[in-house]
C-alpha cells in the first residue's frame, strides 16, 4: 500500500539536529489505521520513503502530541535531493512488516 502526501522539509534549530517531514494529519491518519498491526515500540513504523528519485528504507515515529507521524530525513538523503526547505515535497511511503 502506498500512501502519498505533500509537506515542507523542517530542521530544528539545534546543532546537529535532524531534519524531518510532518505527513499531515490526514494521511497519519490514513496511515496508522491501515498499518497499525505493524506498528513497533514507541509508535516506530518500517517504511518506504520516496522523494523524487530517492528512495530509502526508514522508519516513520508518530508523535501523540501532534497525532502526527513524522518522517525523519538523514543528512546523507538531503544532501541527495535539490529542494528548498520552504517549498512542499511530495512523498511516497509504504510500509513493510520487516524491521528497520
Amino acid at each position: 500500500m502506498i500512501f502519498i502526501c505533500k509537506s515542507k522539509l523542517v530542521q530544528s534549530p539545534l546543532p546537529g539536529a535532524w531534519a524531518f517531514i510532518q505527513i499531515p494529519e490526514t494521511t497519519s491518519n490514513d496511515i496508522r489505521f491501515k498499518c497499525k498491526g505493524l506498528e513497533k515500540s514507541w509508535g516506530r513504523l518500517p517504511i518506504w520513503a520516496r522523494i523524487n528519485e530517492i528512495e530509502w528504507r526508514t522508519a516513520l515515529w508518530y508523535d501523540r502530541k501532534l497525532k502526527i507521524y513524522l518522517l525523519p530525513v538523514k543528512k546523507e538523503i538531503r544532501d541527495k535531493l535539490v529542494f528548498d526547505f520552504h517549498r512542499e515535497l511530495r512523498v511516497e511511503m509504504r510500509c513493510f512488516e520487516q524491521d528497520v
